[in-house]
């Protein structure tokens, strides 16, 4: 079954002719990396501010509320400190979470992978840089924005007004990577648009217009990556924040965890792309990722979730791979599965890197050096060569390890959120 058939995939705006590049982006991410579930839910929420009441209750409603119907939130993060009720609490299951404020008022283990799906875009597509764009700097507002894009030119000294309000298209997602990966500074009253700049190595700040939607959320992304969360009105002061403070402090997460928690089987091109993904950024990767890559490429699914829950029950994993109608799971030995996988669930794997700092002092900061936090990187598992020799004797390409582009080579007020 394709992910873009299943309409269990819900987010804000979803049927709409137009379209919010944050929310959006979400299901495209998702078409592109996912197939089959192996967790089953009434309704999937793949990326943003999802774990709300409202949001939950909506796509309760949607299943008829059948008093036993949960939903998948895969990376998502909440929209207050205060969380949800108790009730949306019985009905969510999080595979994984935006970042450690989320995690923390949700009460998840300390091990919860972290990590925003936008993240993920790097791996997923090689932007076409816009010589118009070169050296230039961009501002992305909010979906509801109603500045003039004269005023907001003018306000904030950017270049080019690049709006997040698209067409109901890939295309149209991609036209607007290619704008972020294109510029040369990126100040987002977006967030996905702060989101995808740093993915694909932007630098990028927050865009103050008096109105900042959703504080919570900026202040999870920024804790997930180890920056403060300072709102600018204008360029210059959002790139010497990003130039002075940001940029030497900035931690992306790791991708591979994100993606062994995911409701969802994982394409094994994608799989492998984050492993190298991992490897080529060296702060955000472990020696553990050479044994997840290889419990992920020994099963067939492509999942964590089901090679874990196989080893604890076989029989009722069994049972559920085939309500869901997918083939049962191979068990590995103890020495394929390695340590970490045996409490896998829906918040399994242990972070790859330490829980960010969000101070915003110069002086306070230290960062451990990357190859002596990491001296031991392995080498890619040669599950991999023998994975694409099946695949091309089935008719599949094979999957070479991605390109540098494909890996993300690519009078004034301040405020804190």
């Amino acid at each position: 079954m394709d992910l873009q058939d299943d309409g269990r995939i819900n987010w804000w705006l979803k049927d709409d002719d137009t379209q919010n590049f944050g929310d959006f982006l979400g299901y495209v991410i998702s078409k592109a990396i996912f197939t089959q579930p192996v967790r089953d839910h009434c309704s999937y929420r793949m990326l943003g501010s999802a774990i709300a009441d409202w949001d939950i209750n909506q796509d309760l409603a949607r299943a008829d509320g059948e008093p036993d119907r949960t939903i998948g939130f895969w990376c998502c993060g909440v929209r207050t400190e205060a969380g949800v009720s108790d009730e949306s609490r019985e009905r969510l299951a999080a595979y994984g979470v935006r970042g450690p404020l989320t995690r923390d008022v949700l009460g998840l283990p300390a091990d919860t992978p972290l990590g925003d799906p936008g993240l993920i875009a790097p791996i997923v597509y090689t932007p076409t840089v816009r010589d118009d764009l070169r050296s230039k700097t961009i501002c992305v507002p909010h979906f509801l924005d109603t500045c003039r894009d004269a005023d907001l030119l003018q306000r904030t000294g950017a270049d080019l007004i690049v709006r997040p309000n698209i067409a109901r298209t890939e295309r149209a997602v991609f036209d607007l990577i290619d704008a972020i990966a294109s510029a040369s500074f990126v100040l987002a009253g977006s967030l996905h648009a702060a989101i995808v700049a740093c993915a694909y190595d932007v630098p990028f700040g927050y865009l103050d217009t008096g109105f900042v939607d959703i504080p919570f959320k900026w202040r999870d992304f920024s804790a997930l990556v180890g920056i403060g969360t300072s709102f600018c009105d204008r360029v210059a002061d959002a790139r010497t924040i990003y130039e002075q403070v940001n940029r030497t402090r900035l931690r992306k997460p790791a991708l591979l965890p994100m993606l062994a928690v995911a409701p969802f089987r994982v394409r094994l091109d994608i799989l492998l792309k984050a492993y190298h993904h991992d490897m080529q950024h060296r702060d955000s990767a472990s020696t553990h990722h050479g044994e997840l890559l290889n419990a992920l490429l020994r099963q067939g699914d492509y999942s964590l979730l089901a090679l874990a829950e196989a080893v604890r029950d076989p029989v009722a994993q069994a049972d559920k791979q085939a309500s869901i109608g997918a083939e049962p799971v191979e068990l590995p030995t103890h020495d394929d599965v390695g340590q970490p996988v045996g409490g896998t669930d829906a918040a399994m794997v242990k972070p790859e890197r330490p829980e960010p700092a969000i101070a915003t002092d110069e002086t306070g900061s230290e960062h451990l050096d990357p190859a002596s936090a990491h001296p031991d990187i392995p080498e890619a598992p040669p599950e991999a060569a023998t994975l694409n020799a099946e695949a091309a004797a089935a008719g599949e390409p094979a999957m070479a390890p991605p390109s540098d582009a494909e890996c993300g080579e690519a009078g004034s007020s301040t405020r804190d959120a």
